[in-house]
């Protein structure tokens, strides 16, 4: 699973952000990684502020429905810091 963010004002994707990781998800990057031609960015923290502006905004719809400010911030945080899940297979 990823999420393609758009530079601003281009049509063409900033970097590829890793939300997830199956272990074949993880097998296919390690043998492709190389031949990718955007940044993989396994946390938010990673990307360049300003090509992850639209990235961050989005990262902060969620926790505005968070009723406590403590508790959005912690969410906030965590979105900002979390490494891609790593899903083991079934």
């Amino acid at each position: 699973m990823w999420l393609c963010c758009k530079r601003a004002r281009s049509d063409r994707p900033a970097y590829i952000r890793l939300l997830a990781m199956s272990p074949s998800g993880r097998e296919y990057l390690r043998q492709h990684k190389k031949e990718i031609s955007l940044p993989l960015i396994s946390k938010l923290s990673s990307a360049d502020p300003v090509e992850a502006a639209l990235d961050i905004r989005a990262s902060s719809i969620f926790p505005m429905g968070l009723k406590d400010m403590d508790a959005r911030m912690v969410a906030m945080k965590r979105e900002w810091s979390t490494p891609p899940l790593q899903l083991q297979k079934s």
